[in-house]
């Protein structure tokens, strides 16, 4: 009787620990808590934000946040980070992994931080809940020490996303972004060290001025005499002469981003190798479907995914000057 008493409780208790988590749920892993925001929704993978670190916990110098979380066996996309989850952290460089969006204020007053770089997130800030809404951001407010962010999948930047990075010094707008912020003019607010904005994207994205007062998102790194607005071929005209982007002391001619081409490829579904029907082709980084790169190497003839396991894979092809030229999505067998 205690022994099939005590093989019931064993099984329960694996039971237990091995249950799904649910929606709301949370749970610490290393340094960082989470709370699920997606469980088992069919054809979707399950989902946490982070919601910052855990009490007494030291933050590396160099932090580094993964593109997912295993927990019970089970792996979760980190999808989000959420608001204030890291307000004063004493980090000096930041690697976000994945594809999460930055909540409000997640990274404000980093008072160390210098270096971001961010591979593959796409949104900087919340869009309005509902139309006529208002934007959620200022996700790198006051973070004084902030120098360079490395962004080249952005695609959304929100309300007052560097306001007060006074140390910030150059940015790049990549090919990707369709949506950068006029809200309240407070995106670059205080950023008088910033002497360089480049502009890679082609689609004209239109910057609002406020007449009174004539402010805009540009205000404080306009101020600077050095300031350099650098654009892609063929648009230097439309921003001499548009709202804002006029405003800068210096406009030129940047070096064109490559284009973006159609790459051939087979065989799609791949077993072991993946050949690409173009030279253009340098290196791949391999993502699975959730955000996290699982392989990079150099191109000679082929990609290797022999090793890989059986799934879809987003595979990222570069150039001879590691800038991204296409995107293939590829199912593994």
């Amino acid at each position: 009787m205690k022994k099939t008493l005590l093989l019931f409780v064993t099984l329960l208790t694996v039971t237990l620990t091995n249950a799904q988590l649910v929606l709301g749920d949370t749970f610490e892993q290393g340094i960082f808590k989470y709370q699920v925001t997606t469980a088992e929704e069919a054809g979707s993978p399950n989902t946490v934000s982070l919601t910052g670190t855990v009490d007494g916990a030291t933050i590396p110098d160099a932090l580094v946040i993964p593109a997912t979380v295993t927990e019970g066996g089970i792996e979760y996309a980190i999808t989000l980070i959420g608001n204030r989850a890291f307000w004063k952290a004493t980090m000096t460089s930041l690697v976000i992994e994945g594809n999460a969006t930055l909540d409000s204020q997640s990274f404000r007053a980093c008072p160390n931080l210098k270096t971001v770089d961010l591979p593959l997130v796409a949104n900087i800030g919340i869009p309005p809940a509902i139309e006529g809404g208002n934007e959620i951001g200022l996700v790198f407010w006051q973070s004084t020490a902030l120098e360079t962010i490395n962004m080249p999948q952005m695609e959304n930047i929100y309300v007052g996303a560097f306001n007060g990075c006074s140390s910030l010094k150059e940015i790049t707008f990549p090919s990707t972004v369709t949506y950068i912020s006029s809200a309240n003019q407070n995106m670059f607010k205080g950023c008088n060290n910033l002497a360089k904005v480049k502009v890679e994207y082609t689609t004209f994205i239109e910057l609002i001025k406020i007449e009174d007062g004539n402010i805009s998102i540009f205000n404080d790194p306009i101020n600077n005499a050095n300031a350099t607005l650098s654009v892609p071929e063929g648009t230097l005209s439309t921003y001499q002469a548009a709202d804002v982007w006029k405003d800068f002391n210096s406009i030129t001619l940047g070096v064109n981003s490559p284009e973006k081409i159609t790459l051939g490829s087979y065989p799609n579904p791949v077993v072991d190798f993946l050949h690409f029907s173009s030279n253009d082709v340098y290196s791949v980084d391999i993502y699975n479907i959730l955000g996290a790169r699982v392989s990079s190497q150099k191109v000679v003839n082929d990609v290797d995914m022999t090793n890989l396991k059986k799934g879809v894979y987003i595979v990222k092809a570069k150039n001879d000057k590691g800038l991204n030229i296409s995107s293939i999505k590829v199912i593994k067998q």
